[in-house]
Protein backbone atom coordinates (compact mmCIF):
# COMPACT_ATOMS: atom_id res chain seq x y z
CA UNK A 1 0.00 0.00 0.00
CA UNK A 2 2.02 3.01 -1.41
CA UNK A 3 1.08 6.79 -0.80
CA UNK A 4 -0.98 8.25 -3.45
CA UNK A 5 -0.31 11.78 -5.41
CA UNK A 6 -2.86 13.51 -3.41
CA UNK A 7 -2.83 13.76 0.38
CA UNK A 8 -5.28 10.35 1.83
CA UNK A 9 -5.09 8.72 -1.27
CA UNK A 10 -2.99 5.31 -1.87
CA UNK A 11 -1.92 3.19 -4.62
CA UNK A 12 -1.39 -0.44 -5.00
CA UNK A 13 1.96 -2.10 -5.24
CA UNK A 14 2.95 -5.70 -5.79
CA UNK A 15 6.23 -5.16 -4.02
CA UNK A 16 6.70 -3.36 -1.02
CA UNK A 17 10.79 -3.92 -0.85
CA UNK A 18 11.00 -2.30 -4.39
CA UNK A 19 10.02 1.40 -2.74
CA UNK A 20 13.46 0.82 -0.37
CA UNK A 21 15.85 -0.60 -2.76
CA UNK A 22 18.08 2.41 -3.22
CA UNK A 23 21.35 1.00 -5.18
CA UNK A 24 21.74 -2.21 -7.46
CA UNK A 25 24.95 -3.52 -5.40
CA UNK A 26 26.09 -1.98 -2.07
CA UNK A 27 27.32 -3.01 1.60
CA UNK A 28 24.39 -0.96 3.12
CA UNK A 29 21.95 -2.42 5.17
CA UNK A 30 19.51 0.67 7.09
CA UNK A 31 20.54 3.38 4.32
CA UNK A 32 21.18 2.80 0.59
CA UNK A 33 19.88 -0.44 0.31
CA UNK A 34 20.86 -2.69 -2.62
CA UNK A 35 19.26 -4.97 -4.63
CA UNK A 36 22.37 -7.60 -3.81
CA UNK A 37 23.86 -6.87 -0.39
CA UNK A 38 27.75 -7.67 0.04
CA UNK A 39 28.44 -6.65 3.60
CA UNK A 40 30.88 -9.44 4.38
CA UNK A 41 29.09 -11.29 7.19
CA UNK A 42 29.93 -14.67 6.57
CA UNK A 43 27.14 -17.13 8.08
CA UNK A 44 29.07 -20.05 7.87
CA UNK A 45 33.06 -21.68 7.75
CA UNK A 46 34.39 -18.32 6.05
CA UNK A 47 37.46 -19.82 4.82
CA UNK A 48 34.69 -22.04 2.23
CA UNK A 49 31.97 -19.81 1.99
CA UNK A 50 31.19 -15.93 1.27
CA UNK A 51 28.00 -14.15 1.67
CA UNK A 52 25.63 -12.25 -0.82
CA UNK A 53 22.41 -11.47 0.50
CA UNK A 54 19.56 -11.08 -2.16
CA UNK A 55 17.26 -8.09 -0.52
CA UNK A 56 14.47 -8.35 -2.61
CA UNK A 57 12.51 -11.15 -1.37
CA UNK A 58 9.17 -9.87 -0.05
CA UNK A 59 7.27 -11.12 3.49
CA UNK A 60 4.90 -13.43 2.00
CA UNK A 61 2.10 -15.65 3.89
CA UNK A 62 1.00 -17.91 0.74
CA UNK A 63 3.07 -21.88 1.02
CA UNK A 64 2.83 -21.57 -3.14
CA UNK A 65 4.63 -18.42 -3.56
CA UNK A 66 7.08 -19.36 -0.97
CA UNK A 67 7.88 -22.99 -2.37
CA UNK A 68 8.28 -21.50 -5.50
CA UNK A 69 10.63 -18.84 -4.70
CA UNK A 70 13.10 -21.37 -3.59
CA UNK A 71 12.24 -23.67 -6.20
CA UNK A 72 13.02 -21.14 -8.91
CA UNK A 73 16.04 -19.96 -6.85
CA UNK A 74 17.41 -23.29 -7.20
CA UNK A 75 16.85 -23.88 -10.55
CA UNK A 76 18.87 -20.36 -10.81
CA UNK A 77 21.87 -21.11 -8.97
CA UNK A 78 22.36 -24.47 -10.79
CA UNK A 79 22.08 -22.61 -13.96
CA UNK A 80 24.89 -20.52 -12.75
CA UNK A 81 27.52 -22.51 -11.83
CA UNK A 82 26.91 -23.86 -15.29
CA UNK A 83 28.25 -20.52 -16.38
CA UNK A 84 24.68 -19.33 -18.47
CA UNK A 85 24.85 -15.77 -19.24
CA UNK A 86 21.93 -13.76 -18.25
CA UNK A 87 23.48 -10.50 -19.05
CA UNK A 88 21.25 -10.13 -22.13
CA UNK A 89 18.28 -9.85 -19.95
CA UNK A 90 19.53 -6.89 -17.58
CA UNK A 91 17.20 -4.19 -17.51
CA UNK A 92 18.62 -0.86 -18.20
CA UNK A 93 17.86 0.79 -14.92
CA UNK A 94 16.94 -2.42 -12.29
CA UNK A 95 15.77 0.00 -9.67
CA UNK A 96 13.25 1.47 -11.51
CA UNK A 97 12.29 -1.40 -13.50
CA UNK A 98 11.02 -2.97 -10.31
CA UNK A 99 9.33 0.04 -9.53
CA UNK A 100 7.70 0.12 -12.98
CA UNK A 101 6.59 -3.23 -12.79
CA UNK A 102 5.64 -3.75 -9.09
CA UNK A 103 3.15 -0.33 -9.84
CA UNK A 104 1.26 -2.41 -12.41
CA UNK A 105 -0.83 -4.40 -11.38
CA UNK A 106 -1.98 -5.64 -14.62
CA UNK A 107 1.40 -6.87 -15.26
CA UNK A 108 1.65 -5.20 -18.78
CA UNK A 109 3.94 -2.56 -18.08
CA UNK A 110 7.27 -3.15 -20.19
CA UNK A 111 10.55 -1.74 -19.10
CA UNK A 112 13.40 -0.89 -21.26
CA UNK A 113 16.57 -3.76 -21.33
CA UNK A 114 20.36 -2.49 -21.99
CA UNK A 115 20.16 -3.59 -25.46
CA UNK A 116 16.82 -1.61 -25.96
CA UNK A 117 14.11 -4.35 -26.04
CA UNK A 118 11.08 -3.74 -23.97
CA UNK A 119 9.96 -6.87 -21.99
CA UNK A 120 7.45 -7.07 -19.22
CA UNK A 121 8.09 -8.55 -15.60
CA UNK A 122 6.35 -11.88 -17.06
CA UNK A 123 8.96 -11.42 -20.31
CA UNK A 124 11.65 -11.75 -17.93
CA UNK A 125 10.53 -14.24 -15.79
CA UNK A 126 9.20 -16.65 -18.98
CA UNK A 127 12.79 -15.46 -20.45
CA UNK A 128 14.88 -16.46 -17.20
CA UNK A 129 13.12 -19.61 -16.53
CA UNK A 130 13.47 -21.32 -19.89
CA UNK A 131 17.23 -19.90 -19.89
CA UNK A 132 18.12 -21.45 -16.58
CA UNK A 133 16.37 -24.77 -16.68
CA UNK A 134 16.95 -25.53 -20.04
CA UNK A 135 20.46 -25.40 -19.53
CA UNK A 136 20.45 -27.22 -16.13
CA UNK A 137 18.37 -30.24 -18.33
CA UNK A 138 20.88 -30.74 -20.67
CA UNK A 139 23.58 -30.99 -18.21
CA UNK A 140 21.06 -33.43 -16.34
CA UNK A 141 21.60 -31.38 -13.60
CA UNK A 142 18.15 -30.75 -12.07
CA UNK A 143 16.53 -32.61 -9.76
CA UNK A 144 12.84 -34.35 -10.66
CA UNK A 145 11.11 -31.84 -7.74
CA UNK A 146 12.90 -28.91 -9.33
CA UNK A 147 11.00 -29.92 -13.01
CA UNK A 148 8.01 -30.24 -11.37
CA UNK A 149 8.34 -26.74 -10.16
CA UNK A 150 9.82 -25.64 -13.35
CA UNK A 151 6.43 -26.40 -15.25
CA UNK A 152 4.26 -24.71 -12.08
CA UNK A 153 6.25 -21.91 -12.58
CA UNK A 154 5.72 -21.95 -16.61
CA UNK A 155 2.14 -22.39 -16.38
CA UNK A 156 1.92 -19.58 -13.39
CA UNK A 157 3.41 -16.84 -16.20
CA UNK A 158 0.81 -18.10 -18.70
CA UNK A 159 -2.40 -17.89 -16.04
CA UNK A 160 -1.27 -14.38 -15.01
CA UNK A 161 -1.02 -13.27 -18.69
CA UNK A 162 -4.56 -14.57 -19.25
CA UNK A 163 -5.90 -13.43 -15.62
CA UNK A 164 -4.51 -12.55 -12.76
CA UNK A 165 -7.29 -12.80 -10.63
CA UNK A 166 -7.64 -16.28 -11.27
CA UNK A 167 -4.17 -17.11 -9.69
CA UNK A 168 -5.06 -16.21 -5.90
CA UNK A 169 -4.59 -19.55 -4.62
CA UNK A 170 -0.90 -19.10 -5.89
CA UNK A 171 0.09 -15.52 -5.76
CA UNK A 172 0.24 -13.58 -2.23
CA UNK A 173 -0.42 -10.15 -3.60
CA UNK A 174 -4.03 -10.99 -5.47
CA UNK A 175 -5.96 -12.45 -1.90
CA UNK A 176 -4.37 -9.05 0.15
CA UNK A 177 -5.81 -6.68 -2.83
CA UNK A 178 -8.87 -8.33 -2.61
CA UNK A 179 -9.13 -7.87 1.43
CA UNK A 180 -8.57 -4.37 0.53
CA UNK A 181 -10.93 -3.48 -1.71
CA UNK A 182 -13.34 -5.08 0.72
CA UNK A 183 -12.26 -2.95 3.34
CA UNK A 184 -13.02 0.22 1.48
CA UNK A 185 -16.08 -1.00 -0.04
CA UNK A 186 -17.33 -1.01 3.58
CA UNK A 187 -15.52 1.89 5.04
CA UNK A 188 -17.42 4.17 2.56
CA UNK A 189 -19.46 5.67 5.06
CA UNK A 190 -16.87 6.69 7.75
CA UNK A 191 -14.30 9.57 7.69
CA UNK A 192 -11.27 7.37 7.33
CA UNK A 193 -8.71 8.21 4.49
CA UNK A 194 -8.62 5.40 1.84
CA UNK A 195 -4.53 5.04 2.77
CA UNK A 196 -5.48 4.58 5.54
CA UNK A 197 -8.21 1.56 5.35
CA UNK A 198 -5.82 0.54 2.75
CA UNK A 199 -2.97 0.22 5.27
CA UNK A 200 -4.98 -1.14 8.09
CA UNK A 201 -6.48 -3.92 6.35
CA UNK A 202 -2.94 -4.68 4.54
CA UNK A 203 -1.60 -5.04 8.37
CA UNK A 204 -4.85 -7.34 9.50
CA UNK A 205 -3.68 -9.22 6.40
CA UNK A 206 -0.37 -9.99 7.82
CA UNK A 207 -1.09 -10.51 11.57
CA UNK A 208 0.08 -13.12 13.72
CA UNK A 209 -0.03 -11.88 17.53
CA UNK A 210 -2.14 -10.85 19.28
CA UNK A 211 -5.15 -12.39 16.92
CA UNK A 212 -4.70 -14.37 13.44
CA UNK A 213 -4.95 -11.91 10.61
CA UNK A 214 -6.53 -12.74 7.20
CA UNK A 215 -3.83 -14.75 5.94
CA UNK A 216 -3.58 -17.18 8.57
CA UNK A 217 -7.25 -17.54 8.57
CA UNK A 218 -6.85 -18.53 4.89
CA UNK A 219 -4.34 -21.03 5.38
CA UNK A 220 -6.29 -22.63 7.93
CA UNK A 221 -9.39 -23.13 5.73
CA UNK A 222 -6.53 -24.64 3.20
CA UNK A 223 -7.38 -22.33 0.88
CA UNK A 224 -3.58 -21.54 -0.63
CA UNK A 225 -2.13 -24.27 -3.27
CA UNK A 226 -0.10 -26.56 -0.95
CA UNK A 227 -1.38 -25.26 2.52
CA UNK A 228 0.22 -27.09 5.63
CA UNK A 229 -1.95 -29.42 7.28
CA UNK A 230 -3.41 -28.15 10.51
CA UNK A 231 -1.36 -30.33 12.51
CA UNK A 232 2.08 -28.07 11.19
CA UNK A 233 0.44 -25.11 11.59
CA UNK A 234 0.22 -25.79 15.16
CA UNK A 235 3.11 -28.24 15.89
CA UNK A 236 5.93 -26.91 13.13
CA UNK A 237 7.41 -29.41 10.80
CA UNK A 238 9.26 -31.29 12.92
CA UNK A 239 12.71 -28.72 11.81
CA UNK A 240 14.74 -27.40 14.33
CA UNK A 241 13.59 -23.80 14.93
CA UNK A 242 14.66 -21.10 13.23
CA UNK A 243 15.90 -17.70 14.36
CA UNK A 244 12.29 -16.21 13.50
CA UNK A 245 10.90 -18.99 15.65
CA UNK A 246 12.51 -18.33 18.69
CA UNK A 247 12.28 -14.60 18.30
CA UNK A 248 8.39 -15.28 17.77
CA UNK A 249 8.28 -17.69 20.74
CA UNK A 250 10.11 -14.92 23.04
CA UNK A 251 7.56 -11.95 21.98
CA UNK A 252 4.79 -14.42 22.74
CA UNK A 253 6.12 -15.34 26.23
CA UNK A 254 6.95 -11.92 26.68
CA UNK A 255 4.01 -10.63 25.88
Amino acid sequence: VLQGPKSGSFQYGLSEKAEYIRETIGPGTVIDRALVNTRDEPLAAKSKYRRIHDVSGETTMNPFTDALRLATESILLRSCELGVDFSDLMPENPIKAMRQISHDSSLKRKVILEDGRLFSGLDLQEAIALRAFTAAKKHNYVTAQEEEWFQKWIKLIDDLRIDPDSCDTRVAWIKKRELIDEGLSRARKHHSTNLAVAQQMALYYHELLPREGYAMKLLRRGFFENSPSLDVLENGPGLPPTRAALRGNAIARLK
